[in-house]
């Protein structure tokens, strides 16, 4: 239930939250995560500081009818701020390249051959929570999970401090926080590179960190513009697309994840989906997390020209061109 109020003080709001929690758990408990993943029955937020958010309970109502996160059943227990301090303490010292991957972006449009757009780096954070905190789960709690990113953004780049040269002759996406790109960490690793290693970087931004500091990210876009960097917008969703005004936002890539929820849009929704999408003249569109060659197939019906995930990894790894894996896949489903 999402309810919306003006003009009631935060204390009477607060005292019947907990009534009804009281009311409603008198003879159960919690089976779960909310919404929001958080361990409570309720949460109260301004809408002006947190609208992001209600955006993704929105959005999770249609996936599993309790929004985002609500069916997953806690395996461990959330990680506690006394214990977060102690792996911020480890990360410091730590050697992160281990736990440092990389995943391709393909061009499904070259005909030549598979063309690389740029690689992903990003830290695969449950190897690393195994590493340093198996008995938590470093993602359970969101908004210390956000103040983590923070510390993981400034040894990764640390990390990337110690040897540049691997940048040049490839593109790579960094996911960074809006507040480390505007860091002296940042303005560090910056000062290492020529005009031309910048040039060979995106900044991916997540959507939320977006729309909870959007006038950090006009610096960003602007410091973006001045240096050489491009930007992907990551994590976007139709509505995005449809909505927003993605030129004005000055990136150069947006990400979304393939699922098979976009299947279920209706055929005038696809069809405004695609229009906008091809109405996009400096800005480029990522399918991420394609597991499947239907994901493939949606982003090459569609115009989606660049795409990532596990079936691209695959099809890569066997020598084979994107191009003729999708015309395979096409002659397959037209037999059908």
């Amino acid at each position: 239930m999402l309810i919306l109020y003006k003009g009631i003080k935060f204390s009477t709001i607060t005292e019947a939250c907990q009534k009804i929690e009281k009311l409603m758990l008198a003879r159960t408990k919690m089976s779960g995560l909310n919404a929001y993943r958080e361990n409570s029955l309720y949460s109260i937020m301004e809408l002006s500081l947190n609208f992001v958010n209600v955006i993704r309970f929105i959005e999770g109502l249609g996936a599993d009818g309790g929004g985002g996160d609500t069916a997953k059943a806690a395996t461990k227990e959330p990680i506690s701020l006394e214990e977060l301090a102690k792996i911020e303490r480890q990360i410091g010292n730590f050697d992160l390249s281990p736990f440092m991957l990389n995943q391709p972006i393909v061009d499904i449009q070259a005909e030549e051959g598979n063309r690389r757009e740029y690689f992903e780096v990003y830290i695969a954070v449950k190897s690393l929570e195994d590493r340093l905190s198996p008995e938590f789960d470093l993602t359970a709690n969101r908004w210390l999970f956000n103040y983590f990113t923070s510390s993981l953004d400034h040894a990764v780049l640390k990390s990337l401090n110690h040897g540049v040269d691997f940048i040049r002759g490839h593109k790579i996406g960094l996911n960074l926080n809006l507040s480390t790109i505007m860091s002296s960490v940042f303005v560090k690793f910056d000062e290492r590179l020529t005009m031309e290693l910048r040039g060979n970087i995106v900044l991916e931004i997540n959507k939320a960190d977006l729309v909870e500091n959007i006038e950090t990210y006009k610096e960003v876009v602007e410091f973006a513009n001045n240096r050489g960097y491009s930007i992907c917008i990551d994590g976007i969703t139709p509505m995005w697309v449809e909505h927003m005004d993605l030129e004005c936002m000055a990136c150069d890539y947006a990400k979304m994840f393939w699922s098979n929820d976009l299947l279920d849009m209706g055929e005038a929704a696809l069809e405004n989906f695609s229009a906008k999408i091809r109405s996009q003249e400096n800005c480029r569109f990522i399918l991420g997390r394609c597991s499947t060659v239907t994901g493939l197939l949606f982003a090459q019906k569609h115009g989606i020209h660049l795409v990532q995930g596990r079936m691209v990894d695959t099809i890569l790894r066997k020598g084979v061109r994107i191009t003729d894996a999708l015309k395979m896949a096409n002659i397959m489903e037209a037999d059908e």
